[in-house]
């Protein structure tokens, strides 16, 4: 079945390939799930494999390669050192693929929907404040730095003073996406035209379905566009997987996935990858990244107070980057003598009358964006 067929009514992508991979459906997880001591309990899944229970591939089967030994610094270094020698640094948009550290590269904007019925359709589960929260400018260089000191045994970055994290309380005040509910696993499909599908594309079929009053069609195909600008931005800068299709086929069952929490895991995913040495892009949720880097580390940063914030709306609008930081070595060097003192520990007192804490923070075990488990631990740097 096409993928306009399948907005259009629904069904599911690939009659008869669909195939859940990936751990047992009870790691899904919502309000109804047993709760031990104010924390929620998940069976535990093990993280071996690929995810849809074939072993994972060693290193042992691969012919060895020769590469002189160097250090994780120094070889990001050197791929940053090149762009960073600019007169005038460009900025690098995020949308889709957050962008290679060699300059720009277009982006697909999720603008807001002008028909009110779509617009119910993404304020309903939650997703409406992803709209106007992007950030327009992404500094690589201060994401790298921090990227360094991440650990994904942990989910955590390790730092002089101890392990900092991104927990489920940053997202529930940087970005006010739900936080609460369930998990999914993406299906596995058999494709006839490719994986991916281009955001533009999905933005034009949207404009022209509510031309045509087709608003059905036309609300499948904007919040799929929406969380492809946001949530799973990926490396192709213009594309979002096919396989999300699927989490728009029923309606008024996407407000039960907690889209905050799944923001969170596919963050935590694409630090990994970025995590080694021969990676130069990063894809997930940048904003997310940089809003909470800005707001708890104020003076490593150049941000600038939004002239259009206001008290209540999600924190990721209050401060935005005007300028890079600069050279990644200045960052490292702050980072290696950084004290308590540097950085704000109770950033959230005063967002709390606009957002409350939200008991599924204190959840620890694994979280998932449809793929494989990743830990969430806030245990270890929440007190």
């Amino acid at each position: 079945m096409s993928v306009e067929r399948w907005l259009e009514d629904g069904r599911t992508l690939v009659s008869g390939n669909l195939h859940g991979h990936g751990c047992p459906n009870s790691l899904l997880w919502d309000d109804h799930q047993t709760r031990v001591s104010g924390k929620a309990s998940v069976p535990h899944c093990p993280r071996g494999g690929r995810g849809d229970g074939s072993p994972s591939r060693g290193r042992g089967d691969a012919e060895e390669q020769i590469r002189p030994i160097t250090s994780a610094r120094a070889r990001r270094a050197r791929q940053l050192e090149q762009p960073m020698q600019r007169n005038d640094p460009t900025p690098i948009e995020e949308c889709g693929r957050i962008g290679n550290v060699k300059g720009n590269h277009p982006r697909e904007e999720a603008k807001s929907p002008e028909n009110d019925y779509v617009r119910d359709i993404v304020d309903d589960p939650g997703l409406g404040p992803l709209v106007e929260g992007t950030h327009s400018l992404v500094d690589m260089s201060l994401l790298f730095a921090f990227i360094e000191r991440w650990h994904k045994d942990t989910s955590n970055f390790h730092l002089p003073v101890g392990e900092m994290t991104i927990t489920l309380d940053d997202v529930n005040i940087l970005l006010h996406i739900p936080v609460h509910g369930r998990f999914f696993f993406l299906p596995s499909l058999e494709y006839t035209q490719g994986p991916s599908v281009r955001l533009s594309w999905l933005r034009s079929v949207y404009e022209n379905n509510v031309e045509q009053n087709r608003l059905t069609y036309a609300a499948r195909a904007y919040p799929l566009h929406l969380v492809g600008c946001a949530i799973f931005t990926d490396k192709s800068v213009s594309n979002v997987r096919v396989q999300y299709l699927e989490l728009f086929r029923v309606l008024a069952l996407v407000g039960q996935i907690a889209w905050g929490a799944v923001a969170l895991a596919y963050l935590y995913e694409k630090l990994n990858e970025a995590s080694l040495h021969q990676t130069r892009q990063l894809a997930g949720y940048s904003t997310l990244f940089q809003a909470w880097i800005l707001e708890h580390f104020l003076h490593i940063t150049h941000g600038e107070r939004s002239l259009d914030y206001v008290e209540g709306m999600p924190l990721s609008r209050r401060l935005r980057p005007h300028r890079p930081v600069g050279d990644i070595m200045n960052i490292r060097q702050y980072l290696d003598r950084i004290r308590h003192s540097d950085i704000i520990w109770t950033l959230y007192i005063t967002q709390r009358a606009y957002r409350p804490f939200h008991d599924a923070c204190w959840y620890y075990g694994y979280i998932t964006s449809g793929g494989a488990p990743l830990p969430h631990l806030p245990d270890r740097v929440l007190q």
